[in-house]
Parts: structure tokens; C-alpha cells; sequence
């Protein structure tokens, strides 16, 4: 009885050591590769980051399953295991497994960044919420997506966005690993674009508002960028931007959702033409610039800002059209062939005033108009409510 016992205690006494030496060697490979992993990504952005995660947790992961298989066997089938130093081989096949998996290049798709842009004030700021909810939630790889709001500072007329106002969305656009950006631009910016002739159409909504020209400050203030999507606040959209974005024409200055009507008349064109502007030649097919993608390398190229400048200039001058804001310009450079033609089938427009609508299936829902789906006589305000922000963000996303 004496002897058997002792022979249980010295395999147990056998097994606890050889467990603690490949433990040992083991633990010294998880920390070689935790110190690896800390090295690569100490000066690293967040999508490196992750990336390196990915890269450095399946070798850490595989060590911690050999130890948990390792001290399985000993325990179950009862193996008297031979001394310490005859497992280096053992050790040595498991490291070398390890290591090899953590050498093996990682396959990753490399997407570039998808920029989309807002500019919104404190009146729109429950949709421009809902707008980037409906973003996120609705893309695969949020972590390529770079969110650009711009915000007016330095005014009294106008009501300030404010750091608090975008703390819950800066919280949630983190959570899901996309980037945001704030812009803040002066009313001095986009005072020279204003149509100063402008007679309100109630049917239409604010188009005087600041934000509705910071579009043309794109190519001069996001300089290290070639191309972004333009996004109105008043927008949902229901689909992957990020594969969306990965189709664009970029031998073309501007994309957007071609409609078959135009708004620019002749007389407009004429005179413009007589200044020395490069009209385009046809003025259908035209579009609506709430929702366009922007080549803005192109238009640093061909100085579209000069251009888009030069036309609002001879407005003030001529007092060519009252009845517009900010969309005359784009459509007078870029009508006809000279932009991008997106699918229409993507598209739901003029949500905010045009009764009998059928937005279901669209990917992106446009309320341009007057009646607003967050306002109490809003249309189509089911289709909105489900990105609707105005809660806890982290309880919005469902």
C-alpha cells in the first residue's frame, strides 16, 4: 500500500513539474508575441490596431489551447510523462506550430477609406443623427468609414452646434470602430456663395441655410482626400456605402442621382455663356445635390471652387434666379453627361413634399422639402423612426 502510494505521488510529483516546464516555455512564447503585438501597434492607428489584434491573438490563443489539452492529458489519462529536459521536443513542435501560424501573412482586404460629409446646425441635427445611424448600421465594414461633419462657430444668428451636442454620437460612431471628424467653419466662408436674391418658398425648406453651402468648400478644405460622398442631414440611407462608394466613375467630377427635368433656364445659360463660364452644353438630364459624390481631386484640378464662385458672383450681378439656393451652380457646371449617373433604382427623392411616394427598397431616402419626417406633420416618418436618435444613442441601434 506504502509503495503504491508513493509511485501516485511521484507521478503526480512527475506530472506537475513537466506541466510547469512546458507551461513555463509556453507562457515565455505569449509574452514574446504580447511584446510584440504592444511594439507594432504603440504608435499605430485604430484600424492597424485591430488588425495586429487579429494577427497576434490566434498564436497567443493557440498556446493557451496547447496548455489547457496538455494538462487534459495528464489529468484524464493518467501518462506518467518522462522528466522535464526529455520534452523539449514536445515543447519545441508546439512553439514551432505557434510560431509558424504567427509568421503566415494575414490575408487581409485592404478597403480604402469612404469619407462622407455633413453639415448640419443645431435645427438638424436630430436628422443628421439619424442619417449617420442608419450609415453605420447598415455597412459591413464600418471601420473604413471617415464621418466629416462641419459645424458654424462665431455667429449669433445662427444656433451653434456645441462639443455636448456631439459627445453621444462621437461615443457611438467610436463604438462601432468608423472615424469622426469635426469641421468648424466661419459664415464669412460661404458668404460669398449666398444668394442674396432669394425669396423663401415655403414648400421648400430653409435653403438659405449656411450648411447648405459648405459643399463647395469641400475641394479647399479636405485637401488630403480625392473623393467623399456629400450627404444631406435630411437623408436615410439603407444600404452598404462603403461597397457603394467602391463603384464610382473617378474620371468624372461629380456623381449624383440623375433626374429627366431641369430647373436652369435658357436665359440663365445665355448670359452665363456671354461671361466667359463653361456651361455645361446640355442642360437635362439634371439632378438634385443633396446627395452627390464628389471627386474633389478633379475639382482642385479644374478649380471647380473658382468656377462654382465665378457663377454666384454674376447671380449677385444679374440677379439670374431667386427661387434657389445652392443648387443652380452644380447644375449649371455638371448637367447633362458631365456627371456620374447613379443607379436611380437606389434612389428615393422629394419624400419631404411630394405626396403618393413609394420609398420602400430604396437605399437612400431624401425628405428634400419642407416637411421633415422628424417634424409633427413630417411624411413618410416610418421610414425614418427606426434610425431615429433622439434617445440614448446606445439604445438607438437596434
Amino acid at each position: 500500500m506504502r509503495i503504491a502510494i508513493h509511485r501516485e505521488e511521484e507521478m503526480s510529483r512527475r506530472q506537475a513539474t513537466s506541466f510547469d516546464y512546458i507551461k513555463k516555455k509556453l507562457c515565455d512564447s505569449m509574452i514574446r508575441y504580447r511584446y510584440q503585438y504592444q511594439e507594432t501597434v504603440s504608435q499605430s492607428s485604430t484600424t492597424i490596431k485591430k488588425k495586429c489584434s487579429r494577427r497576434f491573438a490566434l498564436p497567443i490563443a493557440l498556446s493557451v489551447v496547447a496548455l489547457m489539452c496538455i494538462q487534459n492529458s495528464f489529468t484524464q489519462w493518467k501518462v506518467l510523462p518522462a522528466e522535464p529536459t526529455q520534452l523539449k521536443p514536445v515543447v519545441h513542435i508546439v512553439k514551432t506550430a505557434v510560431h509558424t501560424v504567427q509568421l503566415q501573412p494575414a490575408v487581409h482586404v485592404v478597403k480604402p477609406a469612404v469619407h462622407i460629409v455633413y453639415a448640419t446646425d443645431k435645427e438638424q441635427l436630430i436628422g443628421m443623427q439619424a442619417s449617420i445611424n442608419s450609415l453605420l448600421k447598415n455597412s459591413n465594414t464600418t471601420e473604413s468609414i471617415v464621418i466629416h461633419i462641419f459645424r458654424l462657430v462665431g455667429n449669433e444668428t445662427h444656433e451653434e452646434l456645441k462639443d455636448k451636442d456631439l459627445a453621444p454620437l462621437r461615443t457611438h460612431i467610436a463604438s462601432t470602430g468608423a472615424a469622426l471628424k469635426v469641421h468648424e467653419y466661419q459664415l464669412s466662408e460661404v458668404e460669398p456663395f449666398l444668394n442674396t436674391h432669394f425669396k423663401m418658398i415655403d414648400t421648400k425648406g430653409n435653403l438659405l441655410a449656411p450648411s447648405n453651402y459648405v459643399r463647395f468648400l469641400l475641394s479647399t478644405t479636405l485637401i488630403d482626400i480625392d473623393m467623399c460622398m456629400w450627404v444631406d442631414s435630411d437623408t436615410i440611407i439603407q444600404g452598404d456605402i462603403v461597397t457603394f462608394m467602391a463603384k464610382r466613375d473617378v474620371s468624372k467630377a461629380m456623381g449624383a442621382f440623375s433626374r429627366d427635368f431641369s430647373s436652369l433656364r435658357s436665359s440663365w445659360i445665355h448670359k452665363l455663356r456671354e461671361k466667359g463660364v463653361d456651361v455645361s452644353p446640355a442642360s437635362k438630364p439634371s439632378f438634385n445635390a443633396g446627395v452627390i459624390v464628389i471627386n474633389l481631386k478633379l475639382w482642385r484640378e479644374n478649380k471647380v471652387h473658382d468656377q462654382i464662385l465665378e457663377i454666384c458672383n454674376l447671380n449677385r450681378e444679374l440677379k439670374l434666379w431667386r427661387k434657389f439656393g445652392s443648387q443652380p451652380p452644380l447644375q449649371l457646371l455638371f448637367s447633362g453627361d458631365r456627371f456620374e449617373h447613379l443607379p436611380n433604382e437606389l434612389y428615393a427623392g422629394d419624400l419631404g413634399w411630394k405626396p403618393h411616394r413609394n420609398p420602400d427598397g430604396g437605399m437612400f431616402l431624401h425628405w428634400n422639402g419642407a416637411s421633415k419626417p422628424w417634424l409633427s406633420k413630417g411624411k413618410y416618418k416610418e421610414f425614418w423612426e427606426k434610425y431615429n436618435s433622439t434617445g440614448a444613442i446606445d439604445n438607438l441601434i437596434r
